[in-house]
Order: C-alpha cells, then structure tokens, then sequence
C-alpha cells in the first residue's frame, strides 16, 4: 500500500468530481492505492499519476506524526470528499508558498489516522494545519476498466489555453445545456476546423495543433 503525499497538483482533478447529490460516492478525490488521484462525474475523468515517489521519512515529526507509522492506502482506495480537498488545496497552497521550494516533502501534505475520519497534516515548519474529514463510502468505479485499450489511431495536441479561449466563445454563443462543440480533422498536422450552433447564428473558427513532444509521436506519423 501507498501513503500518499498528497500535492496541490494531486487535486486538480477535483475540477472532475460530480456535484450531483445522488451520486454521493463521485462527489470527491479518489486516492488509489498506486499513489495516483482521480475524480469522474460520469462525463469526465481525470487522473493525476506523480512521476517522483517521495521519501515520506523527510517529513517532520510533528506532534502525532511518525513518518515510518502513517497509514497506507487501503487496496479499494480512499475517496476523499471534494469539500476537504478543496479546503487541503488551499492549505498545501499556503504552506508551498512559505517553504519557496526549500524542502520539496512540504509542498505536499501526509495523511495520518483519525479515529476512522481522514486527517491531512501540512506545514511550513513555522506553522502547521490539519484538515480532517470522513471518507465517502464508494464504490469508486473501476476506471481501468473504461479506459480505452489497444494503440490510438490519431493524436494531436493542442494548447490549453487556446483551447480555453475557444470553449469559453462557444459556451458565450450556445444555446444548448451542452455547449457542442464539433472539430473537423483532415489532417494530424494542420488546422482544425470547429464550430457551434447558437440561436442566432454560428460560430466556426481554425485552431493549430502543437508539435507533439518527443516520445508523443505515434510511429509513422507527422509530427504535429
């Protein structure tokens, strides 16, 4: 089993947990016991796998703390509930940004027990928070298992942010609950063509792919 350190960056897949009160087991961040974190709504998954395993004994000892003692990850995993990751986000923010990169453990918080309820401990070494919560009863789904399987067919990346920008117009313009935004590719190294209908009229504009980065490029391919 694990014992995470859970980072800032482990949290943004929050943006994917469910808001949905009948869907009470999607409604947070599901730590796996490989140390990744993840979070659907049904529409979409995200996950967040670190690259670095980190050497939980660099963790202070603080009152209640034992590095070599911390709990592991249970094997069906831990689903923390999306208002406690929202508040350790903040709270790992706050302590990342009054370590300055000294000790790279600290841009992180450690889980520790809590009488059954989940207990996060962050600190800057000045000053230390706990923030503390029960788990969500799961199950979580098997994202493994929906995942697609075999080799991909096209692969083009694009930048966020233009991405963003485009999302955002198409968003301003429909007129549908679910915003459809339609690409057309006709090739992997050109522009892509979208568009969305509105009440009044469309929307259609041209977007350029990135070039894929070493290691991204599918064989044979162009490499964008």
């Amino acid at each position: 089993m694990s014992k995470p350190h859970i980072t800032r960056e482990a949290l943004t897949v929050a943006k994917a947990a469910s808001t949905d009160p009948v869907r009470a087991n999607l409604r947070g961040v599901h730590l796996r016991p490989d140390g990744a974190t993840e979070a659907t709504d049904g529409h979409v998954m995200m996950r967040w796998t670190p690259s670095d395993a980190v050497d939980l004994a660099d963790f202070p000892r603080l009152p209640g703390i034992v590095p070599d003692e911390l709990p592991g990850i249970p094997p069906a995993g831990v689903i923390l509930p999306l208002e406690l990751a929202t508040d350790l986000a903040k709270g790992i923010a706050r302590a990342s940004k009054a370590n300055k990169g000294r000790l790279p453990i600290l841009n992180g918080a450690v889980m520790a027990e809590c009488n059954g309820a989940l207990r996060f401990v962050c600190t800057d070494l000045d000053t230390t928070t706990q923030h503390v919560g029960r788990p969500l009863e799961g199950p979580f789904p098997d994202t493994d298992r929906i995942a697609p399987k075999g080799a991909p067919k096209l692969r083009i990346a694009f930048d966020a942010a233009l991405l963003k920008r485009v999302c955002e117009a198409a968003i301003a313009v429909s007129d549908t609950e679910q915003h459809a935004l339609v690409f057309d590719f006709r090739t992997d190294v050109g522009a892509a063509a979208f568009r969305v209908n509105g009440e009044a009229g469309q929307l259609s504009g041209l977007i350029m792919p990135l070039m894929l980065p070493e290691g991204e490029r599918l064989p044979g391919k162009a490499t964008k």
